[in-house]
């Protein structure tokens, strides 16, 4: 057979498809131009056109040695720079987050404080206003009596892991009782009911230690006697916080 064309060496595809779209003489040697691309870099490329054995064929072939394939030892991975800048963003963000995630978990668990004073509140306030008598003596409206101690007792939480198991027997005490007042569930606070005097005032606590560092923050609602008020009781309209994340 007779070879009318040239054979030429072309370093890489950006090159190879250059000839192939712009050459003259090739697009008059060949009615129908095939577009091919090789992914092979950096390699040369063998290129043979006209001759009657492939007449109208334009097949870029690879030169020897050249798979078409981005060759391994020349794949590009990250730097050690690169890396170091992405562990540097990441180790930010977490100095960030971390600690924002860590105080929106203890300001949830606040909430449970809150509900549960509300409810001694209530129940102090409840007893005052429906005096118990025994019998046909009339009984003088009261808070209940006498104090209790935290329940359960300070630092109990953190020694079971940071929370209290719910155990129903510690709230079968009479003043409990009369607040009508229990935890069903495990929890987190120690809770106090105070009163100096029954027929004057007392006070709603919880005390809790989150994080188990031996601080405890403190929640309160204070009720007293108020005379001038047709209840006959009074308190404060909000709840006070000391160390409330501690």
């Amino acid at each position: 057979m007779m070879s009318l064309g040239v054979t030429r060496l072309y370093r890489g595809t950006c090159e190879l498809n250059r000839l192939l779209l712009s050459n003259k003489r090739t697009k008059r040697m060949i009615p129908t131009l095939r577009r091919t691309s090789y992914r092979c870099w950096e390699s040369e490329y063998e290129v043979e056109w006209g001759g009657a054995d492939h007449a109208g064929d334009l097949s870029p072939r690879p030169a020897p040695g050249c798979t078409g394939k981005l060759p391994a030892a020349r794949q590009r991975g990250f730097s050690l720079i690169e890396l170091m800048v992405v562990v540097a963003i990441m180790g930010a963000l977490a100095a960030i987050a971390v600690p924002a995630f860590m105080k929106y978990i203890k300001k949830a668990r606040t909430a449970e404080a809150g509900q549960f004073i509300r409810k001694i509140y209530d129940g102090a306030r409840t007893y005052y206003l429906n005096p118990t008598q025994p019998g046909f003596s009339p009984v003088e409206p009261q808070f209940p009596s006498p104090s209790t101690a935290p329940t359960p007792a300070l630092g109990d939480c953190c020694v079971q892991g940071g929370k209290c198991a719910a155990e129903q027997t510690q709230w079968q005490t009479d003043t409990w009782v009369a607040v009508k007042f229990s935890v069903p569930d495990a929890h987190y606070y120690s809770y106090s009911y105070i009163t100096p005097d029954e027929f004057g005032d007392f006070t709603a606590r919880a005390n809790g230690d989150l994080d188990c560092d031996g601080f405890y923050s403190t929640f309160e609602m204070y009720g007293t006697i108020d005379a001038a008020m047709a209840s006959g009781s009074s308190g404060s309209a909000s709840m006070s916080r000391l160390m409330e994340l501690e």
